[in-house]
Formats: C-alpha cells, sequence, structure tokens
C-alpha cells in the first residue's frame, strides 16, 4: 500500500469516528452509512474535531476548506485590521 493509499484509509476511518462522536451527540445523523449535518454550522465543529484527531493520533496537519478559504472569510476593518 502506497502513502496516498494509507492517507486516504487514515482520513475515512476519521470521517467516520468524528461523525459517529457528533452524531452521539445529537448534532449529525446517520443516513445510507454516511453522517450528515442537522443543523447549520456543524462542519465547523466536525472540521476541527478531524483537525485535532489528525495531529494528535497521526501527526497530520489538515488543514479544513475554512482555513484553506480564510481570505474568503476574512472581513477587513477601516484600520486595516482582520475580523479573525
Amino acid at each position: 500500500m502506497d502513502t496516498n493509499q494509507k492517507l486516504e484509509e487514515i482520513l475515512i476511518q476519521v470521517d467516520r469516528r468524528v461523525g459517529k462522536e457528533l452524531a452521539e451527540a445529537g448534532l449529525m445523523e446517520e443516513r445510507d452509512g454516511k453522517y450528515h449535518s442537522k443543523t447549520e454550522g456543524v462542519c465547523y465543529m466536525f472540521w476541527e474535531r478531524k483537525k485535532e484527531m489528525l495531529r494528535k493520533e497521526y501527526d497530520i496537519e489538515w488543514q479544513s476548506p475554512h482555513d484553506l478559504n480564510r481570505l474568503s472569510h476574512n472581513y477587513s476593518k477601516k484600520d486595516g485590521s482582520s475580523s479573525l
């Protein structure tokens, strides 16, 4: 098994574990073998938990879609500072 396949397996496993945790907390539900959010904003909790698990358990620094698109979420103030 090459490195990319191993990484893909880790990501799938962590996604399932995070989905299950959030489902147990009542924030997600399982349908057709996949976890789906019950309310808005759960994706941010999902991504943060996924990032934490990958860093602590596998020493992988993963970036969420929010991290990768920070500029689109960065609202500059008149003084040039950021709201983030």
